[in-house]
């Protein structure tokens, strides 16, 4: 699991966004790894969701206002990008 964070710094948020930046790279050498196998590589790079991820952080709100997705969604998101046989979604 990735995030819309692995694309940009963000300050306060320094080792999550290092975090989901190294994701990318590694998900994308195993994609590689992988392909052909039968294994399927997705990185997963959803924007803000409905999730617990808000309270843990100390705020309910997502930043700049933004309308989150539902995990339904995200989900389906991720299924799309698989049977697409894409690497990043």
């Amino acid at each position: 699991m990735a995030s819309l964070a692995a694309f940009q710094p963000s300050a306060y948020m320094a080792v999550y966004c290092a975090s989901k930046a190294f994701v990318l790279p590694f998900t994308e050498a195993l994609w590689a790894e992988n392909r052909g196998s039968g294994v399927c590589v997705l990185a997963l790079c959803p924007g803000a969701t409905e999730t617990g991820f808000f309270n843990v952080i100390g705020t309910t709100d997502a930043a700049g206002g933004m309308t989150l997705a539902s995990p339904k969604k995200v989900v389906q998101a991720g299924f799309r990008g698989v049977s697409k046989d894409e690497v990043i979604s």
